[in-house]
């Protein structure tokens, strides 16, 4: 078979579709040799900045379509809350945890603590591990109740008292009735099952006790005053976190907790917006809060607290 012809033009170059064998040429290589390598660059010049026009367009609508989007977005928003009002501020009420136990009888539980409920027949009993727990208990003579902090037994039979493990010491403080404490250790060698050991100390309401480590003598019994009684269950009282809060929403929140009556002389004040976290049973702390943070001017009138400007 025959080698290919070199076929060339009157000028003696090959055409465009040609080249040598065993090489490979672009049209750039073609350009060069004819003399139109400027005319090609110069095209692609002009495809580039083609292309650069065309995706700044479309860059440019993007953020069109956004910025019509937000202008769309507002009067849905202003429709949500007429006459742009303000939402409410948040408002968080924090009690205890509280358990109803089988019987009826209610634990308020601080925190960390933690019960193990085993009642029988004959016995109510409760295993508090950690933390400080208050008991209201059903009373039920044929079935005492025994709270057991490690080995320390509080024993009731209708009553409400509270526990509270220490570093060294189990604390009990009664609030109603009456409860016997007694120490594990103390259970006679000889005693039968079901024996139940001779109380360490009888704990009347408004009287605490501190149950002292193994070994060691006696607890004494000791009156305790009733403000101190109130700070030491103090944990007990809900609290009411205000953000940012409604004045005239607040006030009904005290007055949902049977709290003496607070009343704005001035209804206008009701759209205050106050914050702060204050205990439930106290709205005096809410008058003085008001007082010292907003300048409001507070009177005492038939029992309740008149708030108005100064």
């Amino acid at each position: 078979m025959s080698a290919p012809l070199d076929q060339r033009d009157s000028n003696g170059a090959r055409s465009a579709g040609d080249s040598a064998p065993g090489t490979s040429q672009t049209a750039l290589d073609w350009a060069r040799e004819t003399g139109g390598s400027e005319q090609v660059m110069a095209s692609l010049d002009r495809h580039l900045r083609r292309r650069r026009q065309i995706q700044a367009s479309l860059a440019a609508g993007v953020v069109g379509l956004i910025l019509l989007a937000g202008v769309l977005w507002q009067p849905w928003r202003r429709e949500a809350a007429p006459g742009g009002a303000r939402p409410a501020g948040s408002v968080v009420i924090h009690r205890p945890s509280s358990q109803t136990l089988p019987d009826g009888s209610i634990a308020d539980l601080n925190a960390g603590a933690a019960l193990v409920v085993n009642y029988t027949a004959s016995t109510r009993r409760v295993i508090l591990s950690g933390g400080e727990a208050h008991f209201q208990v059903n009373q039920n003579p044929a079935r005492p109740f025994v709270v057991t902090s490690g080995a320390v037994e509080v024993r009731a039979v209708g009553t409400a008292f509270t526990v509270r493990p220490e570093r060294e010491t189990v604390a009990v403080l009664v609030t109603d009735g009456r409860v016997t404490v007694t120490r594990m250790d103390r259970t006679p060698p000889a005693a039968s099952a079901g024996t139940v050991p001779p109380p360490l100390a009888v704990i009347e309401a408004g009287q605490g006790v501190r149950v002292a480590p193994e070994g060691a003598a006696g607890p004494s019994v000791q009156s305790v005053p009733a403000p101190e009684i109130a700070r030491l269950l103090a944990w007990r009282v809900p609290r009411i976190e205000l953000s940012d809060t409604p004045l005239a929403q607040a006030v009904a929140l005290f007055h949902a907790q049977g709290s003496e009556r607070i009343v704005l002389a001035d209804t206008s004040l009701g759209t205050l917006r106050v914050s702060g976290v204050l205990r439930a049973d106290d709205p005096e702390s809410l008058v003085r809060l008001l007082e010292a943070e907003y300048g409001l001017r507070t009177d005492r009138r038939e029992g309740a607290w008149v708030l108005q400007r100064p």
